[in-house]
């Protein structure tokens, strides 16, 4: 049978493989939280280009005139304001959704840190003893 010490001094080993294990896994999930929310600005920043081609061509009383003329500006307007809505409120809030977990990952990773340091130093002290 093994003496107390080297029992505990396993299981302490046990736990930070576990904990380094989930501190390198959501190491991970940042990494890939991070890329998309690179994509999303690029497609955000591509989405905003593309906004003015929603007026065109652009319509006049000469070019054309009419119930139909007024239907379509008006398609065209809720066309306009929901390609606003989903350029600013809609991505944006998929941004802050991403930060929000990444800042989530980041703490419990700093926790995770610090009971890893807890651990070893308990096993250094068991060493001593």
């Amino acid at each position: 049978m093994l003496p107390d010490n080297e029992v505990m001094i396993r299981m302490l080993n046990n736990d930070i493989a576990s904990l380094q294990s989930t501190l390198h896994d959501n190491q991970e999930k940042i990494a890939r939280l991070h890329k998309a929310k690179r994509h999303i600005t690029g497609g955000q920043d591509d989405l905003s280009e593309y906004k003015n081609l929603i007026k065109n061509p652009d319509l006049t009383s000469e070019s054309w005139a009419g119930k139909h003329a007024a239907e379509f500006l008006d398609i065209r307007e809720t066309i306009d304001n929901a390609y606003n809505d989903i350029v600013t409120i809609q991505v944006e809030s998929i941004l802050q959704g991403i930060e929000d977990k990444i800042s989530q990952l980041e703490n419990a990773n700093l926790d995770l840190s610090d009971d890893i340091s807890s651990k070893r130093n308990r096993i250094n002290h068991m060493h001593g003893a």
